[in-house]
């Protein structure tokens, strides 16, 4: 995390209640190596990478930027983590990874455990696929009256990611979940309108569920 790591679970949650955080980074030091593997990278998360357990309220995350094929570029919130948003914004942030041979995901959010969204607003946000979220490696994703429109993936994905093949080739272990209720997702454009322009895209399509959201896009998956 470029600003916070939360490293252990502990009894009560960390608060971040009427707070900032902008223009942190995470970044990467020195070139990927050979043989490397996407489901492994670490310590990603522009303003926090989240290990524990996360309780944020009213809290602005803007301009943050994540250099790693994990990125988050305002959180990523880990396996086996736990995070409650309410009432906070996700703008201006970023994950860009400067090697033409690897994409990173996520440009507000990675979340690989539980993390529920309560009136946030994600927008303008960036990455190279998922602009918004990338939901992976187990994570439940809840949001609830929330809304995700304007984020842009620079190569596909401009809005929601529900896992890839990109981090794990098999989806026997359940592989990751997703709820909108009561939730806009609206337009998020990506590439130059190419494959993968504003689309929600599951891997596993039985495993993202909506109730009276509103959806401004196209769902595919594999």
């Amino acid at each position: 995390g470029g600003a916070i790591n939360i490293q252990t679970p502990t009894t009560y949650p960390v608060e971040i209640i009427d707070s900032e955080f902008k223009q942190n980074e995470a970044r990467r030091t020195g070139l990927i190596p050979i043989g490397y593997v996407p489901a492994n990278d670490i310590f990603a998360g522009g303003a926090i990478q989240n290990d524990g357990n996360l309780h944020g309220v009213c809290t602005l995350f803007e301009g943050n930027k994540a250099d790693k094929v994990r990125g988050g570029g305002g959180l990523s919130n880990e396996p086996g983590s736990t995070a409650l948003l309410e009432e906070c914004v996700f703008t201006g942030n970023k994950a860009a990874l400067h090697d033409s041979a690897n994409f990173s995901f996520g440009g507000a959010i990675v979340n690989g455990g539980q993390l529920d969204l309560v009136r946030c607003s994600i927008y303008n946000n960036e990455a190279d696929m998922a602009g918004a979220i990338f939901n992976g490696y187990n994570g439940r994703l809840r949001t609830y009256n929330s809304t995700i429109t304007g984020n842009n993936g620079t190569y596909q994905f401009g809005g929601l990611v529900n896992e890839h093949s990109y981090f794990n080739n098999s989806f026997s272990f359940g592989g990751a979940q997703t709820l909108l209720y009561h939730t806009t997702l609206g337009k998020n454009p990506a590439g130059q309108d190419g494959p993968g322009a504003n689309e929600l895209y599951s891997a596993q399509d039985d495993f993202v569920t909506f109730s009276n959201s509103i959806l401004a896009t196209g769902c595919t998956g594999t």
